[in-house]
């Protein structure tokens, strides 16, 4: 339940400060899912080199860096026992990977990394703003 103007005009400061901010929270927070998924790569890399593991995985960096052009960052991947690489036919990077079942899988974590970072993002912007001066630049 909410409260009421008159109700917070009657709190302390202090607390009206606070109902300030928890209002500012809940505005940046609309639209973003109550709960994240907790959705971890189910493939585990073979035992042996020279099997090979195909699923989905996504890049994290290609993920925060392209906001409009995710459709980049998941993608088909492999794994043996010692190497990954992307698409389903050869390894050609160092240390092998747990990768996805399925492409769904994989962006439901995309997704999920994503939100968190974004939220994460709005956060420090929201602390930059409430410390940053308001005072326009003059020339000495």
């Amino acid at each position: 339940m909410k409260p009421t103007p008159e109700q917070i005009d009657r709190l302390p400061k202090w607390a009206q400060a606070y109902v300030t901010e928890l209002e500012t929270r809940v505005v940046h927070l609309e639209g973003l899912p109550d709960a994240l998924p907790e959705v971890k790569p189910d493939l585990p890399p073979p035992a042996t080199s020279n099997a090979l593991t195909r699923g989905w995985t996504f890049n994290t960096y290609t993920l925060k860096s392209s906001y409009g052009t995710m459709r980049h960052c998941v993608d088909k991947g492999c794994s043996n026992a010692v190497h990954h690489g992307t698409g389903w036919v050869r390894t050609s990077s160092q240390r092998p990977i747990h990768l996805f079942s399925t492409e769904r899988k994989a962006w439901l974590a995309a997704k999920s990394d994503f939100i968190k970072w974004a939220a994460e993002t709005v956060q420090y912007c929201d602390k930059q703003i409430a410390v940053a001066s308001d005072e326009p630049h003059s020339e000495p």
